[in-house]
This record gives C-alpha cells, sequence and structure tokens, in this order.
C-alpha cells in the first residue's frame, strides 16, 4: 500500500495513516507508534547503494517465523536518492518486534490549547473611602408632595398684638387687644373669627346732583354713604378722586361743606373705602354739580311821537 506523505515538510511534522503515526525529523518520515517513545538523535547517514534492475515479481512464499531482533547498526550517511522503483505488492505483516530501549527525549511539543476558566477568587478586602467628590449642580425642583396630615392642636392661648402683624402666613392667628377679638389671615385680609369685610348698601354711580343757586342758598343734601359690618363698627375715606369744591366726608359717611358753583355742568367721580375689623371694601361714587340759570329779560321800550 502505497502512503501520500505531504511535499515539501517541515521539521516534525506529523502524518497518521492507518493507525499509525509518521514524524518528519528533516529528510525522512519516521513512523511512530502509539507507545512509541520520543525520537533520539538521528545517527549518520550511510552510503546509498546502486539501485539494481527491477527482477520479475516471484510468487508470495509463506511467511517464515521472525527471528530475533539484532543490535542495530550505526545509521550510515544517507546517500544520493536513487530512481524510484515500480511499487512492489504489499507483503504482510510480519509479527511486530519487542519494544525497543527508549530513546532520548526529544524537543518539546507545541503549547496546547488554554484549559477552562478556573472558579472565581474570594472577593478582596474593602478599599478605603476616597475623598469627597466637589457638590454637582442644584437639580430642577420636584413636583409638589401630597398635603401632609394635619399637625397637632396649637397652644390654647392665641399670642396679642394692637394691630395686624406684617407678612403675615394664610391661616395665622393673633387676637387684637384693640378690637377687643381674634382675627385670621386668609391669604388676602385680616378677618374676625366668624366676620367679613363691609359689604356696601349704598348703589355705586351717581348719589345726587346739586345745582348752583341751591349751593348758594345752602339748600342741599345728599344721603350718607352705607355698608353693613358684622366685624365692628365701620369707618369710610375718600381714597381716589375728588368730592365737589368745598365738600368733604366724614368717617360716618355723611357729606357737609360749602360747595362752590360752577360755570358749567361738573361731574365729580370718587373712591370709597369701607373698613371694619376684618378688612377692607371699595365702591366708586360721582355727584354732579350743574350751572345756574340766568333769566335775560329784555324791554322793549317803544317811542310814539303824537
Amino acid at each position: 500500500m502505497a502512503f501520500n506523505f505531504p511535499s515539501s515538510p517541515s521539521n516534525e511534522d506529523t502524518y497518521t495513516a492507518n493507525g499509525f503515526t509518521y514524524e518528519y525529523d528533516g529528510s525522512k518520515w519516521i513512523r511512530k507508534s502509539p507507545s512509541t517513545g520520543a525520537q533520539g538523535s538521528a545517527g549518520p547517514t550511510g552510503a546509498q547503494g546502486a539501485t539494481g534492475a527491477q527482477g520479475a515479481t516471484a510468487a508470495q512464499g509463506a511467511q517464515g517465523a521472525t527471528g530475533a531482533s539484532g543490535v542495530e547498526g550505526a545509521q550510515g550517511d544517507t546517500g544520493a536518492s536513487g530512481v524510484e522503483g515500480a511499487q512492489g505488492d504489499t507483503g504482510a505483516t510480519g509479527v511486530e518486534g519487542a519494544q525497543g530501549a527508549d530513546g532520548s527525549t526529544g524537543l518539546t511539543g507545541a503549547q496546547g490549547a488554554d484549559g477552562n476558566t478556573g472558579p472565581s477568587g474570594v472577593e478582596g478586602a474593602q478599599g478605603s473611602t476616597g475623598a469627597t467628590g466637589v457638590e454637582g449642580a442644584q437639580g430642577d425642583t420636584g413636583p409638589t408632595g401630597p398635603t401632609g396630615a394635619q399637625g397637632a392642636g396649637g397652644p390654647s392661648v392665641l399670642p396679642t398684638a394692637s394691630s395686624n402683624p406684617g407678612s403675615p402666613s394664610t391661616g395665622q392667628l393673633y387676637f387684637n387687644t384693640s378690637a377687643g377679638r381674634g382675627r385670621v389671615y386668609d391669604g388676602s385680609n385680616w378677618l374676625p373669627f366668624g366676620g367679613q369685610v363691609p359689604t356696601f348698601v349704598t348703589t355705586a354711580g351717581n348719589i345726587g346732583t346739586l345745582y348752583n343757586n341751591s349751593l348758594t342758598n345752602g339748600n342741599w343734601s345728599i344721603a350718607a354713604i352705607q355698608a353693613n359690618s358684622n366685624s365692628g363698627n365701620v369707618s369710610y375715606t375718600v381714597t381716589g378722586g375728588s368730592l365737589p369744591t368745598g365738600m368733604s366726608m366724614s368717617t360716618a359717611g355723611a357729606f357737609s361743606g360749602t360747595v362752590s358753583g360752577v360755570g358749567s355742568d361738573t361731574t365729580y367721580t370718587f373712591t370709597v373705602t369701607a373698613t371694619n375689623d376684618a378688612g377692607t371694601s371699595t365702591r366708586q361714587f360721582n355727584i354732579i354739580v350743574k350751572a345756574e340759570l340766568h333769566k335775560i329779560i329784555h324791554i322793549q321800550v317803544h317811542s310814539y311821537m303824537e
């Protein structure tokens, strides 16, 4: 049987066929049995004999008994390669000879494949805490959270003051010693407990019309401004616009004075603020002053000539 060894092999290349492995030693292929030890160093190559002419193939004789292995001679120098003869028939396999002595250790084989990764090691001890980093920028304000539960009741005695405290908070309570009653801040006004700001009774707009002749005679009257209150007395003041010249209004809302006449009809618009213990409310009014009417009588005198 022919063996197709690789062409142009390198030193220590291997080739396997029919259950046997062959190794190239740099000049020839050497069979390595599965149990054969590493290849020993090669001896000197013997001289190449001349190649004889190919004789006729004789009939296959019976296999003779294998003789004892002789001592291996020294390796002769390798002769020049002769012309390759024709391939003869493969003879019967002889009995394997006794195991020869182990040769010297061969060259180190190629690096084997990496093994599987081993189990993880035990976790190391906790390192020391690093230095504190620089404080980050202020984040955006989050959404308003739900209203908290009602807190415990405050003190049974309210704080006292003679006037409304400045910069109050909604729901703030105190006892006004000047008014003699408690007050609570609703977010815009101080309200007495159970009270409300004044409610005007007098309708907004025109509350009277005066004429020059009545002003001269002092014969005029305008009803006082009125408002309802359940939070103490109401005090009235003019906080915008102007009254007719010479007229004034008391804190009770009554009008008085000597009003000056006008050369033409004039409307005086003004704002009244009503104040009680609960707070203030406002309303706008006006008073009209009419110019005096003068009668011009023309007397026509006729002359008659007799």
